[in-house]
């Protein structure tokens, strides 16, 4: 009996070392998969609102809208500058229309009126956020979180519906091609610029996700926009 308790208490280290390496891989694998989706979710909604920009430069009426500062950032006065601001192109209906934009009775509110505001023609504004940190007091990093406003002339970003769509990051970045060289920022609503009422003919995404490790990999794609091009 003695001897075999002996070799019990020699085997029982050995089992939990390995037990607790399997869990810890478990776990570390179950945390980059989850990195990877977040990531993954990020990019695919931002190529959605990208290739959907183009196409708004087809409606003769409307704002045509795309600026981004290439990174997110603050104003003078603290106020948050969304990483986009765009008008793009959504399917009809998938936004709930705010009473708001109906006017009284449902008419006309001297912007849209109420069939109009059916359209799918749509402002997205995304910006980064500030999560709220866990149960145990550990920041959860940065949400990236997108507004979608109907119709796309309305100003109030109160008026619009607000989803998050990926959650732990470290940032998101965008970089613009105009056809002969890479852009920091674009800003198709400023006068007198070259790329006023244009869309870049592509655009590159970086998405840097946080992780436990300090491990901050960086995911990149890039959105080929066949009709983006300076005019002329």
């Amino acid at each position: 009996m003695l001897v075999a308790v002996g070799i019990l208490a020699a085997i029982l280290p050995l089992l939990y070392g390995t037990f607790s390496r399997t869990l810890a891989g478990r776990d570390h694998a179950a945390e980059a998969l989850a990195r990877y989706a977040s990531a993954r979710a990020a990019i695919q909604w931002l190529e959605q609102d990208l290739e959907g920009s183009f196409v708004s430069g087809l409606y003769p009426t409307g704002i045509k809208r795309f600026v981004s500062p290439g990174k997110p950032s603050e104003s003078v006065f603290g106020e948050p500058i969304p990483l986009l601001d765009v008008t793009t192109v959504s399917a009809r209906g998938t936004t709930p229309i705010h009473e708001d934009a109906l006017g009284p009775e449902g008419a006309d509110d001297g912007v849209l009126g109420a069939g109009d505001s059916r359209g799918d023609q749509v402002r997205v504004r995304y910006f980064l956020e500030r999560a709220d940190a866990d149960a145990t007091g550990d920041p959860l990093g940065l949400e990236l979180v997108r507004y979608e406003q109907r119709p796309p002339e309305r100003e109030e970003l109160d008026l619009a519906v607000r989803a998050v769509i990926a959650r732990s990051l470290d940032g998101v970045e965008l970089r613009f091609f105009d056809g002969a060289s890479w852009r920091e920022h674009w800003d198709s609503t400023a006068s007198g610029s070259p790329v006023q009422g244009t869309v870049p003919r592509a655009v590159q995404i970086l998405v840097t996700s946080t992780a436990t490790d300090g491990d901050a990999p960086i995911f990149v794609s890039a959105v080929y926009l066949p009709m983006g091009a300076p005019r002329g």
